[in-house]
């Protein structure tokens, strides 16, 4: 097993493909319903949630250093949200949330699970992606 190219697969998770959200996770062999498979992928449900919860902290940490992203300005909901979708997605939608005046927002959660939303179902689309010239 190569772990970066693991990992590179499963950022993946629930993004947009051909207009609709897959899920990537790892499988197990076995007998389909065997307990050994069940707890092998309980394992490795478990492992990838923690690694996205890892890389959401991360993303949200450099914000919080750069002053772009205040301590509390999120609530508990909208951060656990986050961590249920992949790193790309949480940095598309952070992106547009500081672009935007998030912070300045009556509930500044509420945008950015509207955002994470967004992009976990639509994709995440640059200008080019758009068929914009420029």
């Amino acid at each position: 097993e190569n772990p970066d190219l693991l990992y590179g697969l499963l950022k993946l998770h629930q993004t947009v493909l051909n207009g609709r959200r897959i899920n990537v996770e790892r499988s197990a062999g076995g007998k389909k319903n065997s307990e050994a498979r069940q707890a092998k992928l309980s394992q490795y449900r478990k492992e990838q949630e923690e690694y996205f919860a890892e890389v959401v902290n991360k993303i949200l940490k450099e914000y919080k250093d750069t002053g772009e992203l205040r301590e509390g300005e999120l609530d508990d909901g909208v951060i656990t949200l986050c961590q249920r979708h992949a790193g790309p997605v949480v940095r598309a939608a952070m992106a547009e949330y500081i672009e935007k005046g998030g912070r300045d927002m009556d509930n500044p959660s509420a945008y950015l699970t509207f955002l994470v939303t967004k992009f976990a179902t639509e994709g995440i689309r640059d200008d080019k992606d758009k068929g914009e010239k420029g």
